[in-house]
């Protein structure tokens, strides 16, 4: 059963090169390959190339300021073997640049139970110096084009392919179509992955890395809220969608095996900081009384903090010895 997803790449092009050519997801690189150069895992060479395509090309109102297409074509698992999987992904790239007029990178992923390719294509035509435009629409599109191309190369090798939906519906994520024939749920399979990376951890930042380096899911603080995203299909999740247990207090109690408080500051707030700890004006104290906190009880949201404490937790909590100037605020 063979799947098809595109987005869009605005910014930061070699981060998102970086990702999907890293070794130890293509086999130390050898499931990689490029219409415009050898190594395409030098991934900060191949977003340069890139860019200077970019550069060339006649800026229109319709093309937008997208860098590149992501393409994510999938396979159901056992269906393919990777050297096939990449063949079709090379395959793909070409019809839809037609015959390489853009420049690609096909890259296949053998560290899931399903193969699947990361295809980058870069949105300047090098024939032409146009940006590539990509149609919305649901029946005449070019997902939905690209999809019957995907299809056909399929049908050619005797892979199934998803058969389309007579009555228009919530548009399913790829990890859903995917874990839907095990009949497990993609939300699940997302809760199962964090309640591990949980048992594993000892603080926030260790549960992080093992979510992302272990379970393939990167955690980000937007506000109050977590962000969950699946790398391997791009699926994303706020943590109140996973349930009351998944939010940034209760994890960091279950995290710690304690009941939590949250304290939220900003770094106006922030008196002093080092590699250890932070110390923060306690609010309405007028900055008379200080509390420090371990950094390891602490998530940082750009000039957000979120601390995470004990009722019994061992900070230090103080008055500045120094004498403080005369406020005229009451």
């Amino acid at each position: 059963m063979a799947y098809l997803k595109i987005g869009e790449i605005h910014a930061t092009l070699h981060r998102a090169i970086k990702y999907v050519v890293k070794p130890e997801k293509t086999d130390q690189g050898h499931m990689v390959s490029a219409n415009f150069m050898t190594d395409p895992s030098d991934y900060m060479t191949a977003a340069r190339h890139m860019g200077v395509s970019l550069g060339l090309t006649k800026q229109t109102k319709t093309a937008g300021n997208v860098l590149a297409y992501h393409v994510i074509q999938s396979f159901a698992p056992g269906e393919t073997t990777p050297e096939q999987c990449h063949q079709l992904g090379e395959q793909l790239a070409q019809r839809i640049t037609e015959g390489g007029q853009y420049k690609y990178i096909v890259s296949t992923h053998l560290d899931r139970n399903h193969l699947h390719n990361h295809i980058i294509v870069c949105a300047a035509n090098d024939e032409t110096h146009r940006k590539m435009r990509v149609k919305p629409g649901r029946k005449h599109g070019t997902l939905m084009q690209w999809r019957a191309i995907n299809d056909e190369l399929c049908r050619e090798q005797n892979l199934s392919v998803i058969a389309p939906s007579p009555v228009p519906g919530r548009a399913e994520s790829l990890s859903d179509i995917y874990l839907n024939i095990k009949g497990i749920s993609a939300k699940e399979t997302m809760r199962r992955r964090i309640d591990l990376a949980v048992s594993k951890s000892s603080n926030y930042e260790q549960f992080a890395q093992v979510l992302h380096d272990q379970y393939g899911i990167s955690v980000h603080l937007r506000g109050s809220q977590l962000t969950f995203q699946l790398e391997e299909t791009g699926f994303k999740i706020r943590d109140h969608k996973l349930g009351q247990a998944f939010s940034p207090l209760n994890l960091m109690a279950r995290i710690n095996q304690k009941i939590m408080q949250e304290i939220t500051f900003n770094q106006s707030l922030i008196a002093r900081s080092d590699a250890a700890s932070i110390t923060v004006w306690l609010p309405k104290t007028h900055r008379r009384e200080q509390l420090t906190i371990p950094r390891e009880y602490i998530i940082e949201d750009g000039k957000t903090f979120r601390a995470f404490l004990t009722a019994n937790q061992k900070t230090s909590h103080h008055r500045p010895s120094w004498p403080l100037p005369a406020r005229n605020n009451p």
